[in-house]
């Protein structure tokens, strides 16, 4: 440990040059932690929300000193040098660069950071794959109107599994989409849009006869969302078995989908074949219901449908409404019905979304923003479940990702980063996950 590695260019703890981090002036000492790949687990382990905190604050202070724009390996690793009681230069020790990037890792597991450098080093561990349908909503502009009386309408990107994704992307996860558009400007616009807001498209197909498929919502007066679809088929109903991006599918740490793509052939038995290929894999297997019965051919057949997959997921997000519907209790708080005809013994997690608790400009998207907000968690920390402290504070972390996106119009452009939600939860006394 006495030894000293040379320094080429600046020291990453005050960006002065002429000495070594370890020397820094600007160098806090801290507590001596083992230096091997398990003390950095324990430490990591054992972090705080404030610690997390401070660490990041920190390094973005050195990588603006360095005029850089993201959070780095080395910013990091030199903020937490201290605390590890050693350093751990970029050319140095291999047993040291070992153990910070075992820091790095978990770190960036844990707590879900967005991070430059190695970013992508293990991003297919945590991958969470989004199948189903993605369009285009047309949102009025003014607010609490039928869609008869809205004067206006304004294109936003949408589609629940897609919402989703671009939401994990937001909050600093990896995530893909498979889907369908048409080979139309829409279809096109969509693909990009995803790309933009760093999602793996690779697994989106274009249909060359079909349009993509659109949807006009709006927010009454009374609460009430209003749709009104145009599909007949649209692209997303038509998607192939044969098109599915097995690879793909075969890397999701999580499979997540919803229930429109049961609705109709072949896209029906394309959603079943890569259930049980993500399953085969080890993946967990997430259900949003999200129903939109104007969109099966009878109630019966909603219910049929949305039940047949019931006991193949791992986790089930339901709302209120959907309760109600899917049992026909006039209470969706009767723990006895929701227990005897929701809950498998598979299940690991049922989720019931109550709606907004907030002044809304517009709900479209607030459900997926938190299952968003939950997976990003659940990516990174299969255990979850079991322990019921982190599952609270993923909980609430998701509660802030839903009300942030009903203060502003469409799905994916209100998709919150991770930051936006970090000032909301320290406004509201609430410390960082996530």
């Amino acid at each position: 440990m006495g030894q000293k590695f040379k320094r080429v260019g600046k020291c990453h703890v005050c960006g002065e040059t002429g000495h070594y981090a370890r020397e820094c002036k600007d160098r806090k000492s801290g507590p001596p932690v083992a230096n091997s790949v398990e003390g950095i687990q324990h430490l990591v382990a054992n972090l705080h929300m404030e610690e997390i905190d401070m660490i990041l604050e920190a390094a973005t202070r050195i990588v603006a000193a360095r005029g850089g724009w993201y959070l780095d390996f080395g910013a990091i690793v030199h903020v937490c040098d201290s605390r590890c009681n050693s350093s751990y230069p970029h050319g140095g020790n291999p047993s040291f660069r070992r153990c910070a990037r075992e820091f790095y890792i978990s770190i960036k597991e844990r707590f879900q950071l967005v991070l430059g450098g190695v970013k992508d080093l293990e991003a297919s561990s945590s991958l969470v794959v989004c199948f189903g349908e993605i369009l285009i909503d047309f949102v009025p502009l003014v607010s609490g109107v039928s869609l008869s009386e809205a004067p206006v309408f304004e294109k936003a990107p949408g589609g629940a599994p897609a919402n989703v994704a671009v939401s994990i992307s937001r909050l600093g996860g990896s995530s893909a989409f498979i889907g369908k558009v048409g080979d139309d400007p829409f279809g096109h616009m969509l693909a990009d849009i995803l790309k933009n807001n760093k999602v793996n498209n690779s697994g989106m197909r274009f249909d060359h006869k079909a349009k993509t498929a659109l949807a006009f919502v709006s927010l009454k007066s009374d609460g009430e969302r209003e749709f009104l679809f145009f599909r007949n088929p649209s692209a997303d109903m038509l998607l192939q078995e044969s098109e599915l991006d097995v690879k793909l599918i075969k890397q999701a740490k999580i499979f997540h989908f919803g229930s429109i793509s049961l609705i109709n052939e072949p896209c029906k038995s394309a959603h079943l074949a890569a259930m049980a290929i993500a399953k085969k894999c080890g993946s967990i297997l997430t259900y949003d219901v999200n129903l939109r019965l104007p969109l099966w051919p009878s109630e019966d057949a909603a219910r049929k449908g949305i039940m047949g997959i019931w006991d193949q997921a791992d986790v089930i997000k339901v709302s209120e409404d959907e309760i109600t519907f899917l049992t026909g209790s006039d209470d969706p708080y009767d723990d006895s019905v929701v227990l005897n005809q929701l809950f498998h013994p598979n299940l690991k997690l049922l989720l019931v979304s109550e709606g907004a608790k907030v002044k809304s400009i517009d709900t479209t998207g607030a459900g997926d923003a938190f299952v968003g907000g939950i997976l990003s968690i659940l990516a990174s920390d299969l255990n979850l479940y079991e322990d019921e402290k982190r599952l609270r504070e993923a909980l609430v972390f998701a509660n802030a990702c839903g009300a942030l996106v009903v203060t502003k119009k469409g799905a994916i452009p209100a998709m919150p980063t991770r930051e936006e939600v970090r000032q909301i939860l320290k406004q509201e006394g609430r410390g960082l996950t996530g």
